[in-house]
């Protein structure tokens, strides 16, 4: 194999030609050896062979064949290192090209994250924005809900309260025209068990229960009066001074209430609201020592009552109540 055309150097050819010890070779010969001499230090380089293997050195005749030996030797270890720094610089080459690829990659990578990143945070932000701008506007719809609800709340309360008012002026004007109108037939004030009709004894015969005709007439009226306003309840109540027993004036105070009861269911007043009852003479209200206070406790009263005229009926559980 040749390795390239060998040069020889002049100094060699000019010493040859002053040797006598054989004839002399031609220039053309000197090059062919000298090129074969350079091509086996070339291979013995490529094969491994130290410069000192060099098998011309002895070779006194033809020095210029130990030269071209190592200068191809020389040639093969230059080539070789040329070759091997070739390589380096682009192994080196292509691993900057590589790493300056990853790094490109991996800059495109991190920047395409970094958009991702970026659009999903302007997504997510977004989203963010809608929900909140969601919940600001139902918070406002509530609000105008709840305002709306309470505005509604405080007409029908301050409808109510005109209603309920209305209805106690009402229920107020219908009890005092209720007063007049039974005082005009008999006693009536007014106190907090309700409307209180008297009835003197002057109304019965002395020491009886039953009614005088001057009596029932009194009484018919004031059935036409209650029976004008349905939902009226009525207790008869019966009162005697002190003279007599507690049983005479407990009995005839009964038989009083319940004879007054009987002649207003008789004149059209529902039994269930007409009670009536005895007390004797356990509620005086004025002195038994005088003739006129007597006179005053011997009485038959009407209690008037109902949600009519703003008053509840007294509920009592004695036996006496019919």
């Amino acid at each position: 194999m040749r390795y390239g055309i060998y040069v020889v150097p002049a100094a060699i050819v000019l010493t040859l030609g002053s040797l006598a010890c054989k004839p002399p070779k031609t220039a053309e010969q000197i090059k062919a050896d000298t090129q074969r001499a350079f091509n086996e230090g070339y291979q013995a380089f490529k094969d491994g062979k130290p410069r000192a293997t060099n098998p011309y050195v002895t070779n006194k005749e033809e020095p210029y064949m130990a030269q071209g030996w190592n200068d191809g030797w020389d040639k093969a270890k230059a080539d070789q290192e040329a070759a091997d720094k070739a390589a380096a610089d682009k192994a080196a080459a292509d691993a900057k090209a590589a790493a300056d690829a990853k790094a490109a990659a991996d800059r495109a990578a991190a920047e395409e994250a970094a958009r991702k990143a970026a659009e999903a945070a302007s997504l997510q932000a977004e989203k963010d924005r809608a929900a909140a701008e969601a919940a600001r506007q139902a918070a406002i719809e509530q609000q105008k809900r709840l305002e709306t609800e309470t505005a509604s709340a405080r007409a029908a309360m301050e409808q109510a309260n005109r209603m309920r008012d209305q209805a106690e002026k009402e229920r107020a004007a219908l009890r005092e025209q209720l007063r007049d109108q039974l005082n005009k037939v008999l006693e009536t004030r007014d106190s907090a068990r309700g409307l209180i009709v008297n009835m003197s004894d002057v109304l019965f015969d002395t020491g009886k229960y039953s009614l005088r005709a001057g009596t029932k007439e009194k009484l018919a009226k004031v059935s036409g009066i209650l029976l004008a306003h349905p939902g009226l309840k009525l207790e008869v109540e019966g009162h005697t001074d002190s003279v007599g027993s507690d049983e005479y004036n407990q009995t005839l105070s009964e038989h009083r209430a319940e004879s007054v009861r009987d002649y207003l269911v008789g004149q059209g007043i529902t039994s269930d609201s007409v009670t009536a009852k005895g007390f004797g003479k356990t509620r005086p209200v004025a002195s038994n020592d005088t003739a006129e206070g007597r006179q005053s406790n011997r009485r038959v009263e009407l209690v008037v009552s109902g949600d009519a005229i703003n008053n509840k009926p007294a509920v009592s559980s004695d036996s006496n109540i019919k």
